[in-house]
């Protein structure tokens, strides 16, 4: 996305020529590669790789609680209480 060489893990997005169309471009491929939604101020609040990995790993460990939250609750339940639920 920056179009130069190697990036070290504590080198400033910014810094490096990085803008808010090059910010949308890496989260877009953030969240196609790892499946991982977040917000558009994700690279301007954590603009190194580490930073950003640090969030990323925040935000799928919130999401696997919340999927964790969401078996526990269907456990219970019968399967046509499941299939009102989802329709």
């Amino acid at each position: 996305v920056l179009g130069r060489g190697p990036v070290g893990v504590t080198d400033n997005f910014f810094a490096l020529g990085g803008d808010s169309i090059k910010a949308t471009r890496v989260l877009a491929e953030l969240c196609s590669e790892f499946q991982v939604q977040l917000p558009a101020v994700a690279l301007f609040r954590n603009p190194t790789v580490e930073e950003l990995c640090q969030e990323m790993t925040h935000q799928l460990a919130e999401d696997a609680g919340q999927f964790e939250d969401l078996l526990a609750e269907i456990e219970g339940m019968t399967d046509e209480e499941i299939r009102r639920q989802t329709h």
